[in-house]
């Protein structure tokens, strides 16, 4: 199967303090995260969708060490995340992509907020 790489140039809101993340367990949600494989590199292979998508936001460095991502998210403009996804080289691949409404849709975790992403695996 081909991964298109989706990279997480925005820092749609990622930015914040996963402190503040709040999830609610009684909230039904159809997340099923048997289907995200967490990669050594920084990565995140989605085996329902095809995408592959960097754990860290941009201006974050993956640190395989600590499993943790290093450094400060950048926030950008929809142009410089165009053209910062066309120069982006992490874990050593050069196909990144802006992801669109729906690739990011589908990492939604309706039963979180600030972010609402699964945080374990992002």
């Amino acid at each position: 199967m081909k991964l298109i790489k989706v990279s997480m140039l925005l820092a749609l809101g990622l930015s914040q303090s996963l402190a503040a993340q709040q999830c609610y367990q009684e909230v039904a949600t159809s997340d099923d995260t048997d289907r995200f494989v967490i990669n050594i590199d920084g990565t995140v292979s989605d085996t329902k969708t095809g995408l592959m998508w960097q754990r860290c936001n941009y201006g974050q460095v993956y640190n395989s060490e600590t499993t943790s991502c290093d450094g400060d998210t950048q926030p950008l403009n929809w142009q410089a995340s165009l053209k910062g996804a066309l120069n982006d080289t992490t874990a050593n691949y050069n196909d990144w992509q802006v992801p669109s409404i729906k690739e990011l849709a589908s990492i939604v975790d309706h039963r979180c907020t600030d972010p609402s992403i699964n945080a374990g695996i992002f």
